[in-house]
């Protein structure tokens, strides 16, 4: 088992929680951890003269490199809420700057749109994270710390094992602390720290939503805590208490406290009033009692009676002014803490109704556009199966015209070479007849007998005749 302190032989242990904090939320826990002037006044559980001051580190960066400083606690600064606005003001500012330079893009009527990124009033820019300390000694129902317990924490725990911490969670979330709060000023000390919980790398606010990411969170902040506090505290175990705020806690704390303080007047008023009607006896044998006489039986009740009535009279009415003092004023400052956020969903509401009109708007675009489209569409269609059919035709046409043209170039071919072969046997023709009117020429029975069986030669020989007797 890791060690740890231990205090009447029970282990000290770290309770970690967090919040995530809007701008707005975060100004009040902001000044609550500062002690603002005018929160401290409506504070009923501090004390006023602690045996050692509150402790504040802030942020002291040069060129980014986080680094904390001390502040002093004493400094009126410190505790104004105009201070804690600037601070928180400039860093909600660089958020919301870097994340207004992003874009995305939505298709729109078939066209790619740019648009800009809106920081939202709901956005949690910021993270309270509170340590508080205890035993694992077995208390009754609204029993905290005792007055011991609560002075060995005061005495042994430090600021170096919170640094411890702080420094942890920086390098694992990309965050920078803004402040470390030590209040010493209640019964237990306690630790308020402030991160930033934005991511410039990824330019988004870091999310721990959803119930397994939210558990994890708070398991890793329970390990980071217990390892910062290594050798002093043991990791707190989950329970039924730890979803109680600080708030809650006083107030339990008041109640046991006025309770045990009850008992205890309740207890002396029975001994005073059972004194008064018995009697002690001592005899010689045996051990020493009380006797009651019979006749006093009634009065000793009676007796008892009245006196715990007037006693619980009395609390009642001394309880009940301070409870109702202090509930009406956590009533007040929870009835303003609502109006804020009912006002804050009142202008998001109407915001969320604007942006709910524009993408009707956009939808009936859309649909009237893509009725349009979808009527060009089918028009497209109908003029693609006609060329569809057209350019099959001219490809039919095409292939038949090649065909023709192939018929052609032979029939060309053909008539060419019936030219040349014509050509040939005219000239074998003409050779061939004047072969035979030169042999007829000189046999006249040859000659006749070819004119009667070629009587187209006649005029032939009748030319060549008239040629001779020319000559």
């Amino acid at each position: 088992m890791a060690n740890a302190y231990t205090i009447n032989g029970h282990n000290l242990v770290i309770n970690v929680r967090s919040g995530f904090l809007t701008y707005g939320r975060a100004i009040g826990r902001f000044a609550h951890a500062c002690r603002e002037k005018n929160q401290t006044e409506h504070i009923k559980y501090l004390n006023k003269t602690p045996a050692t001051i509150n402790r504040y580190k802030l942020l002291s960066e040069f060129n980014g490199n986080g680094n904390m400083r001390d502040a002093n606690g004493k400094d009126d600064e410190l505790h104004n809420i105009a201070f804690v606005k600037k601070l928180l003001k400039d860093f909600q500012d660089s958020f919301k700057e870097d994340y207004g330079k992003q874009s995305y893009t939505q298709k729109r009527q078939g066209k790619d749109i740019v648009i800009r990124r809106t920081w939202r009033k709901d956005m949690a820019s910021f993270c309270e994270v509170i340590i508080t300390f205890g035993t694992d000694r077995e208390k009754e129902p609204k029993e905290g710390l005792n007055d011991e317990e609560s002075k060995f924490i005061n005495e042994n725990i430090h600021m170096d094992r919170v640094m411890r911490f702080v420094n942890a969670y920086c390098a694992k979330y990309g965050a920078k602390c803004l402040l470390i709060a030590e209040h010493n000023d209640e019964k237990t000390k306690h630790f308020h720290i402030f991160f930033t919980n934005y991511s410039f790398e990824k330019h988004a606010n870091l999310r721990f939503s959803g119930r397994s990411k939210t558990a994890k969170f708070g398991k890793e902040l329970q390990d980071m805590g217990a390892e910062a506090f290594e050798g002093q505290v043991l990791r707190g175990k989950p329970g039924k208490n730890r979803h109680k705020n600080l708030t809650k806690m006083h107030q339990i704390a008041s109640e046991y406290k006025s309770e045990q303080e009850l008992k205890e007047k309740i207890q002396k008023l029975i001994e005073a009033e059972a004194n008064k009607y018995m009697q002690k006896k001592e005899p010689l044998l045996g051990d020493e009692y009380f006797r009651l006489e019979p006749n006093e039986k009634r009065a000793l009740i009676v007796g008892l009676r009245n006196s715990v009535f007037e006693q619980m009279q009395e609390s009642i009415t001394i309880t009940s002014d301070e409870q109702l003092k202090e509930k009406a004023e956590l009533l007040a400052e929870q009835v303003t803490e609502q109006n804020k956020i009912i006002e804050e969903d009142r202008e998001k509401s109407i915001e969320v109704l604007k942006e709910k009109e524009q993408l009707e708007k956009e939808l009936d675009d859309l649909k009237e556009t893509k009725a349009e489209q979808d009527n060009e569409i089918t028009i497209l269609r109908h003029k693609l199966k006609a060329h569809t059919n057209q350019q099959t035709k001219i490809d039919e046409q095409s292939a038949l015209i090649e065909n023709k043209a192939r018929e052609n170039q032979s029939l060309a071919r053909k008539s060419k070479s019936l030219q040349k072969e014509n050509i040939r046997l005219r000239d074998f023709n003409d050779k061939s007849l004047g072969l035979l009117l030169e042999i007829a020429s000189t046999n006249p029975e040859l000659k006749e007998m070819i004119v009667n069986e070629m009587p187209e030669l006649r005029g032939k020989f009748t030319k060549d005749d008239a040629l001779m007797e020319m000559g």
